[in-house]
């Protein structure tokens, strides 16, 4: 049995040619055995998914190119976290001296041109 990690690993290795079909199809066969029983999780699915695949290469004769799109689907890409860092710069007004005199400093060009490539707007 493997995790999924494990067969996104072993479809990629086969997808991107540091494994032959053969290879891959030798490990699948040996190390899904027993795997079906799993039903609900996303590893039955991409088992059965792959499974799909494999038929249809083995006896619909898609192509081997149809076939590893076919893989690409099977199994799902790695969850990417929603908290990505990113730099935002932040400024704030300040305003100083009295009725005759007074400087405004606001934000920077640097942040305008930085927040506004994430959709926020100078106010």
């Amino acid at each position: 049995m493997f995790t999924l990690e494990q067969l996104r690993d072993r479809v990629n290795d086969y997808r991107e040619g540091r494994m032959s079909f053969v290879e891959f199809e030798e490990w699948y066969r040996n190390s899904s055995w027993g795997s079906y029983d799993r039903s609900g999780d996303v590893l039955s699915g991409a088992i059965a998914a792959v499974e799909a695949a494999l038929s249809s290469y083995e006896l619909d004769g898609i192509t081997e190119e149809a076939f590893q799109r076919e893989l690409a689907g099977a199994v799902p890409p790695l969850a990417q976290s929603v908290f990505e860092p990113m730099e935002v710069y932040i400024d704030f007004r300040v305003e100083s001296g009295n009725n005759s005199h007074q400087n405004v400093y606001g934000p920077s060009q640097q942040t305008v041109a930085s927040n506004s490539s994430f959709g926020f707007s100078h106010v």
